[in-house]
């Protein structure tokens, strides 16, 4: 329970659960990504699971299990074939585009995105650069600049190669394809004198709780993570009581959270609250 939306998360799925007439027990992942938590819960009399991005040895246990009729729901998984197709994920592809439609608003025509190396970036990460692109390529006619995030030791190593290559290519909007590059991409701005939003506009996901540059909340592209608990919650009723079988996973619609990392005049209509 990292951030204040896995708490959306857990209420969106307890909320469903309760009036239903069910019990929701709250089982712990293991920080090493074992199966030690989930093998502990198993024997409790579970009628099945609702798992936040399982991790590999997880997924093949939850496979296991069920095998044995206990089924499972991944919920924002790290690799799309994780439980496929019991899954429920935003359409990251549309939340790209999202992001690049936004920054092309705000009046950007030297976009740029930054992404972890490839062999370390998840799904997520790389659909929502595809529909980044392709807007980019669309409305403005050419590929967005690329910024690769180098497999380094620490975030400061990031943040040192994220600071030059700003200085180097001066881009006018930023997409960070996960919060953590965009949070970084905002310190790189200002360690380079860049004026947020005046000078470059930010965006990033699932980050509308995170200060940027001198504190600043994170302009961010999301789906509910009330509406993922919710809709896992009614998906895995569904399975137990009815032996429903999926067929594709469940794809949530992304919204622009605005915050101050983009101009204001572009959070018309925008509302924060739709979150919870």
């Amino acid at each position: 329970m990292w951030a204040p939306y896995e708490l959306a998360l857990l209420s969106g799925a307890q909320n469903t659960l309760t009036r239903r007439g069910y019990f929701a027990v709250l089982g712990a992942k293991s920080p090493t990504g074992g199966t030690e938590y989930l093998d502990e819960i198993v024997p409790s009399g579970i009628g099945g699971l609702i798992y936040r991005r399982p991790l590999r040895k997880e997924v093949r246990r939850l496979e296991e299990l069920a095998q044995e009729g206990i089924p499972s729901i991944a919920v924002f998984p790290r690799n799309k074939g994780d439980l496929y197709p019991y899954i429920i994920d935003m359409d990251n592809v549309k939340a790209g585009e999202l992001a690049a439609e936004v920054l092309i608003r705000a009046g950007s025509v030297r976009p740029m995105y930054v992404v972890n190396d490839p062999t370390y970036a998840l799904h997520p990460d790389i659909d929502r650069v595809a529909g980044f692109t392709r807007v980019v390529q669309k409305e403005l006619g050419f590929t967005p600049i690329k910024c690769e995030l180098p497999q380094v030791e620490t975030d400061i190593d990031k943040l040192e190669f994220l600071t030059k290559f700003i200085k180097e290519h001066r881009p006018d909007g930023v997409m960070g394809a996960e919060a953590g590059s965009s949070y970084l991409a905002g310190i790189a701005a200002e360690k380079n004198n860049i004026d947020i939003p005046r000078e470059m506009s930010l965006i990033g996901f699932d980050c509308y709780f995170f200060p940027s540059e001198r504190g600043h909340r994170m302009s961010a592209v999301a789906t509910s993570w009330w509406r993922a608990g919710q809709a896992a919650a009614e998906g895995i009723l569904d399975i137990v009581n009815n032996n429903t079988k999926w067929t594709e996973p469940m794809k949530l619609d992304p919204v622009f959270v605005p915050g101050d990392t983009t101009p204001p005049e572009i959070a018309e209509g925008s509302s924060f609250y739709w979150v919870f």
